[in-house]
């Protein structure tokens, strides 16, 4: 009876065991599923034998395509500087070998060539002899933050040129006015009063746009949206352009009977102006603009197009982000913060429209934006 009763005592707690074990095994199959980071495991010859949904979203790659494939030819990696890793320099193996692998920062590269800024971290799992048997890579897609950081660290730098700019002319001019063996005419006086006042206007804006994209962050932008007739605001956005550069011609193209919109009107002659300073900056030798409207569905369509420099389809992808500025040398040379476009996104999106570009390098560019239609408005119920 005794040794029935030891060996039912053992049953139960292989039993016991093999419950925990099932358990266990259940728990990692779900975190290996559903984890947002991609996860890979491989045998001791560095072949896949697992690859997980993410890694399969953030590489390309579905896992039937690269079981059984050594994991160096599928990820491609390279280190932060781009240069390929060589076996030696392969996480894995350094886990394998014993040493940490915990966060470290890498290039890999998805199915269609597209590279990515991950983070992987390895282990390895060991027999009882504490021989390697297979290898896990966790990896964590980073590429978005690095993206931001670059924008954080472009925009210091140009926040910090743009405030220096017209600091240094204000300071300058003032300093030539306030020697007293300065000796002006009325009119070089003047010039240089304007110069100050230009400056300051700058700065003016500047600011404004720093503190507007602040709100738009906080979620802190207020509108008050009524029934707003388009033609109106234009000819008087328009006119003040004019007013200010005589020598930019500007054609209105806007069909009779436009309907009405609802809109905030101060953030929709916003965008406008902010569409018609950009025309005007980067279309250094044909200034002639045209503005137009048109109706499509539950929609107004505003357009502005310029025959300018252009925008490079790289830079379309990335226009209306937060301080991004185009590529081109010529622009990168200009005023400006990289603000503007991202505020005007942010306000028509408020609306419940949306904003585009369309444009070729060397030639010119179309922004236009959408607003709704006075009897079609379904604005959203929080806005910026």
């Amino acid at each position: 009876m005794q040794l029935f009763v030891t060996h039912l005592a053992a049953g139960l707690r292989s039993a016991l065991k093999s419950q925990a074990l099932v358990k266990e095994q259940g728990r990692l199959a779900a975190i290996f599923e559903h984890s947002m980071e991609g996860i890979l495991t491989v045998d001791n010859a560095l072949r896949i034998i697992d690859f997980n949904p993410a890694m399969q979203r953030l590489t390309g790659w579905s896992e039937s395509e690269v079981l059984g494939r050594f994991y160096y030819e599928v990820l491609r990696p390279r280190d932060r500087q781009g240069n390929e890793v060589g076996l030696q320099g392969s996480p894995i193996l350094q886990a394998f070998a014993g040493q940490s692998v915990v966060n470290r920062e890498m290039i890999i590269s998805a199915r269609d060539g597209q590279r990515f800024d991950v983070y992987v971290t390895a282990s390895c799992v060991r027999s009882a002899r504490g021989e390697p048997m297979n290898g896990i890579l966790n990896v964590r897609d980073i590429t978005r933050e690095r993206e931001e950081e670059e924008q954080r660290s472009r925009f210091i730098s140009v926040i910090s040129h743009e405030l220096q700019t017209p600091i240094a002319i204000i300071k300058g001019y003032a300093s030539t006015l306030a020697r007293s063996d300065a000796l002006l005419d009325a009119e070089a006086l003047r010039s240089r009063l304007i110069a100050v006042e230009d400056e300051a206007d700058r700065l003016n804006k500047l600011v404004g746009n720093l503190l507007y994209a602040s709100r738009i962050q906080a979620g802190g932008l207020q509108m008050e949206i009524v029934p707003l007739e388009l033609p109106r605001l234009i000819e008087g956005v328009v006119r003040r352009l004019q007013a200010k550069s005589p020598d930019v011609s500007v054609t209105l193209d806007l069909p009779p009977n436009l309907p009405t919109v609802m809109a905030d009107r101060d953030r929709v002659e916003e965008v406008l102006q902010n569409l018609l300073d950009n025309a005007v900056k980067y279309s250094p030798r044909q200034r002639s603009l045209t503005l137009a409207c048109s109706v499509t569905g539950d929609e107004v369509i505003v357009s502005v197009s310029d025959v300018g420099m252009g925008i490079s389809l790289r830079d379309q992808e990335h226009i209306f982000n937060r301080f991004h500025r185009a590529s081109n040398g010529m622009i990168q040379s200009m005023p400006g913060a990289g603000l503007g476009l991202y505020i005007c996104r942010a306000i028509v999106e408020a609306h419940g429209g949306h904003i585009w570009v369309e444009s070729t390098l060397h030639e010119g560019s179309t922004f236009s934006f959408s607003l709704p239609r006075l009897e079609k408005a379904h604005l959203p119920m929080v806005v910026f």
